[in-house]
Parts: C-alpha cells; sequence; structure tokens
C-alpha cells in the first residue's frame, strides 16, 4: 500500500464535503473545522469516506488540487466543499487569505471574556520556575538587542525626536509619597552604593537644561556655570532677603523682624521675566 492518499468526506447523499491529503491515520484524526463523518452511535462512518492512495506526495497534492477545482469552494461561490484554500498546501495553511467582515466579528467575539486560565493557580515550584524564566529572557546573550550598535545618526534622529515632549500619561509615582517602606528605601539605598555611575568616562555635550558643556562653562564639581549663574539672579531677584546673625553659640540665628521683601522695579510685568533664559545667559 503506498504512504500518501487522498481522501473525500461524503454526506449523506454521497456528495462530497471535504476533500484532504494525508498519511498514515491522518483521515481518521479530527483537524480543526473538519471532522470524519460519524453514524448514529459516535463511531466514524468508514461508508462515507472516500480514499485513494498515491504512488508518492507530490502525486497526492496534485490530485488534492484536482479535486477541490473539480467540486469547487462553498466560501468563495464556486462549489459544494467545505475547504478554505485550494489545496495542494504541505501542511495546509490559510496564509494571505482575507477574511470577511463577518468572519473578523465571529473570531473577536469569540476571544472576548477568555477564561482560560482564571482562578488556576500555579505550584510554588511552576513559579519558582517561571521567575527564573523570566530572569534570563533578557539578560546575557538572551537579550535580542545585545551587541547592537546605532549610528551617530540615528541617535540624534531619535534624541530629536523625543526632545521637547511630554509624557502622555505621567509617572505612576509622581506627586506622591510614602510609596516605599523604610525598610525598602534602605534597601534600595545599599543596592545604589558602590554602583558606577552609567555615564562615567562619557562625554555629555549639553546639561540637563540645553547649555553646552564646555571647558569654560563646567566647574570643578562638574555643574554647568550658566545654570548656577541663573540660579543665583533668580534667588536674588525672587526670594526674600534674611538678614541673619551670629549668635553667641556661633550658629546663624534668623530674625524675623528683620525679614523684607527684595525690591523689584517697577514694571508690569511678572518678577520671573527677570530671570534671562538659557539663550540670553
Amino acid at each position: 500500500m503506498a504512504q500518501f492518499y487522498t481522501y473525500q468526506y461524503l454526506r449523506t447523499d454521497g456528495s462530497p464535503h471535504y476533500v484532504g491529503k494525508g498519511s498514515n491515520g491522518r483521515v481518521y484524526a479530527d483537524h480543526k473545522g473538519h471532522h470524519p463523518p460519524k453514524s448514529s452511535d459516535g463511531s466514524i462512518d468508514h461508508s462515507r469516506i472516500l480514499i485513494q492512495h498515491w504512488p508518492d506526495e507530490a502525486t497526492a497534492l496534485a490530485y488534492e488540487r484536482y479535486i477541490i477545482d473539480f467540486w469547487g469552494r462553498k466560501d468563495i461561490d464556486t462549489g459544494i466543499l467545505r475547504n478554505r484554500t485550494d489545496g495542494g498546501e504541505n501542511p495546509p495553511s490559510n496564509k494571505g487569505k482575507p477574511h470577511s467582515e463577518e468572519h473578523r466579528k465571529k473570531i473577536g467575539q469569540a476571544h472576548k471574556g477568555n477564561k482560560y486560565a482564571q482562578g488556576r493557580k500555579c505550584s510554588a515550584e511552576t513559579r519558582q520556575i517561571l521567575s527564573d524564566l523570566a530572569k534570563t529572557r533578557m539578560n546575557g546573550p538572551n537579550n535580542p538587542f545585545r551587541g547592537t550598535k546605532y549610528s551617530q545618526e540615528r541617535v540624534q534622529k531619535s534624541a530629536n525626536g523625543r526632545r521637547g515632549k511630554k509624557r502622555l500619561t505621567p509617572a505612576w509615582n509622581k506627586g506622591k509619597t510614602g510609596i516605599f517602606s523604610p525598610e525598602t528605601l534602605q534597601l534600595m539605598s545599599r543596592t545604589r552604593t558602590g554602583r558606577a555611575s552609567p555615564n562615567k568616562g562619557k562625554h555629555i555635550s549639553h546639561c540637563k537644561r540645553g547649555h553646552e558643556r564646555t571647558s569654560e562653562n563646567v566647574d570643578k564639581a562638574g555643574g554647568c556655570k550658566t545654570c548656577k549663574r541663573i540660579g543665583e539672579q533668580a534667588r536674588q531677584a525672587i526670594l526674600p532677603h534674611r538678614p541673619a546673625r551670629h549668635g553667641a553659640s556661633g550658629r546663624v540665628e534668623r530674625n524675623q523682624d528683620l525679614w523684607q521683601q527684595p525690591q523689584l522695579p517697577q514694571t508690569n510685568s511678572s518678577p520671573m521675566a527677570l530671570i534671562p533664559t538659557p539663550t540670553q545667559a
């Protein structure tokens, strides 16, 4: 007996409703969307299955295409078969086949409220396996971007695309306090202690406010002189003067009665107008 064959599932009137190609026991197995004909007692009705054997797979695939073309397909209104392809695939594939609007709605409705894993609880061993897999999925050689180097042009284009844009959604912890317990904060602090800065040894061309980091504009601590100068001007123009005197103990004591507001120039504009912008500094 030849290994490959074509088979037809027949209706009760003897007309075929599905054509396929197989080997071994595929003709009697359930596959997606199509099942062998059954008798009244639930067993397979062999009288409604037509099998034809062929010397090789190529011949069986060719004959499958011929039978489907002869009887036609219901989904494209050319015949009576319920096949969804023209046959000849190995294995059969629906790749590139467009779905109708009605078919897409049925697929969407079938997937709504999927409760496959709802209420399912994993054992401690399974949770540990999943945890280990998650930790190594993107680390080391498993990271798909490991060793990837981007050109300077691409880096600059990406930076320009993000510059000046605001987040569509604020950070989850923005404006929130007391999120972490004191123990967690101490653990985070210990974790960061001794960690090398990711920017160590790298040349940063501009500060966070956009000022160029030249040798004349960077102090010994690595800070931006322009930013400090603007901050000092803002303090002189906005913040109240607070005269202080040294007490007997040597500490600075504030005299609340001598607090005075700064004398701002008479102008109709906001005091913030006195602060130079980065382009003016």
